[in-house]
């Protein structure tokens, strides 16, 4: 039986906690280390390990994720809203239980102390991790909010607690969006209507309004104006901190010098509106929404399979109820990679010299379609991309 695929539309965190339990993975944050990619899913967190831009191995390392943050120190911490906080140390993760941790929204860390933004009691906390236990530094409950938030950003600085917060409000049954600052004494309402926020190398804060057609980007309340003609979808910073940006159109562009830069031409195939991105560096793009990871590399985007929805294994026609007008081909059958590097290419054409469309992962099943006539099968992926490999890499089910 074919399934249908429903694309939602994905903004904030709390949307996608919603979604825990469902049937397929939605890639809610991808995080870079060195060799080693991360990738956040409301099914659990996955770790991707590459070297010269070939996947060596991964796997599923937890069950649930919500967020992820690496300290300088290499430390792992991953929040697992609605459950606790994972701390990874030397390869070896450890769960901390308990009202305090139970719905951590972000982890950020300033002058080596690690902080977080945590919702208890109807209440928004910020703590600090104080020798292995979390410490309240201050709360902060907005008038008419009636416990209903939502939480984008979280940074420290010497001047304070910045935070970019999304509260419900009873009396005009909406979502208000607000940026606020705490200077270690009292919170001060900084601007209304943003999405998110970060600050850059030279202490520049840049804010972010986008959603619902009323793009906009602020430096230190000076409009940036986006690219003409274009919405922004979602936005990340690289290691310079320079900010970029997805548009609905499917474009990347780069800020610098006072002008945005347009960073690809070839537009991802399954463009939508729930697809964020992550910048790993200027020629490498990682993009991932519901059941889909991809990465822009070489003028060319690259599928990762390990996300496809996995079908129930199931049998395909007998060749005796067949149409036997229908050539060989048409009859598909269940398989899985056979390869000792832990992937094998999905090719544009049947030639080992054709582009690169996807990469399909061992233990992921997939159709192929037998061809007696050349050593090149077809291949469908669930999500529907077809494509070509090599027979001998192919092990049937």
């Amino acid at each position: 039986m074919k399934r249908r695929l429903t694309i939602l539309i994905f903004f904030s965190l709390t949307i996608s906690l919603d979604s825990k339990g469902d049937e397929f993975p939605w890639v809610q944050q991808i995080l870079f280390q060195d060799t080693i990619t991360w990738i956040v899913t409301n099914e659990g967190l996955y770790k991707i390990i590459q070297k010269k831009n070939r996947v060596i191995q991964w796997t599923k390392e937890l069950n649930s994720a919500s967020n992820i943050y690496i300290d300088s120190k290499n430390t792992i911490w991953v929040t697992d809203f609605g459950n606790g906080i994972y701390i990874n140390k030397s390869d070896k993760w450890t769960l901390i239980q308990n009202d305090t941790v139970k719905h951590i929204y972000n982890i950020y860390e300033y002058d080596a102390n690690i902080y977080a933004l945590a919702s208890l009691n109807n209440e928004m906390r910020y703590l600090r991790w104080d020798n292995g236990k979390w410490k309240e530094i201050t709360t902060f409950n907005p008038p008419n909010q009636n416990g209903k938030e939502r939480a984008y950003g979280l940074v420290v600085n010497r001047n304070g607690i910045y935070s970019a917060n999304s509260f419900y409000d009873d009396s005009k049954r909406d979502w208000i969006d607000n940026f606020y600052r705490f200077d270690f004494e009292k919170w001060h309402m900084l601007k209304q209507g943003v999405k998110n926020f970060y600050f850059d190398k030279k202490n520049n804060i840049w804010m972010f309004f986008f959603g619902f057609h009323s793009d906009k980007i602020e430096v230190n309340n000076a409009i940036v104006k986006i690219p003409h003609g274009e919405l922004i979808q979602h936005y990340d910073v690289d290691r310079n901190g320079t900010p970029w940006i997805l548009t609905k159109n499917g474009l990347f562009f780069s800020y610098s010098n006072n002008q945005w830069i347009k960073r690809n031409d070839v537009i991802n195939p399954v463009q939508n509106s729930s697809l964020k991105f992550w910048v790993k560096n200027e020629k490498e793009l990682w993009v991932g929404g519901y059941a889909y990871v991809a990465y822009f590399l070489n003028n060319q985007w690259v599928e990762l399979s390990f996300l496809t929805p996995q079908p129930d294994h199931e049998e395909p026609e007998d060749e005796s109820d067949a149409d036997q007008s229908k050539s060989i081909t048409e009859n598909y059958k269940w398989g899985v990679i056979n390869a000792v590097d832990g992937y094998s290419n999905l090719r544009k054409s049947p030639d080992s010299k054709s582009e690169v469309i996807a990469k399909i992962l061992t233990n992921f099943k997939f159709k192929y379609y037998e061809d007696n006539k050349t050593d090149w099968w077809k291949v469908e992926t669930e999500r529907g991309t077809t494509g070509y490999i090599h027979k001998s890499r192919i092990t049937a089910l």
